[in-house]
């Protein structure tokens, strides 16, 4: 099983009480992340990642960081949610930006052990845009 699909299978047992995911196996768009999630009634897109190091992730691409900034730009929710052996992280579309360039990433977090789950929660389905 790869790293992608071990977040996933974890995402979809914590989460997945708690709403809908729809996973997309066979994007027809280049760069389509990998989970459709509605969760306390806010709908966004989560792209799924196995991260080389807490700061590099080499499959994240153009593709995928353009698709983020169109959903952005519409007033969508779009995060990348990856592992480094045992940490969690998050990057919201302008961190996932500068993680493409490689350039001070920062992510909204970075948390060892298990997923977890109210930091995740709170981005997700209670930051709200303006």
């Amino acid at each position: 099983m790869t790293e992608r699909t071990q977040v996933w299978f974890t995402l979809r047992r914590e989460l997945g009480p708690l709403g809908h995911l729809t996973r997309i196996e066979h994007p027809i768009i280049p760069g389509t992340p990998d989970v459709l999630y509605t969760i306390k009634g806010v709908t966004g897109w989560l792209e799924l990642k196995k991260f080389a190091s807490p700061v590099r992730c080499p499959s994240l691409t153009v593709a995928q960081v353009g698709f983020a900034n169109r959903v952005q730009a519409a007033g969508g929710l779009w995060f990348l949610l990856g592992r480094y052996k045992h940490i969690w992280l998050l990057y919201n579309v302008e961190g996932a930006e500068r993680l493409l360039r490689g350039v001070d990433p920062c992510p909204l977090f970075s948390i060892e052990g298990e997923l977890p789950l109210k930091e995740l929660l709170m981005h997700l389905a209670e930051l709200k845009k303006p």
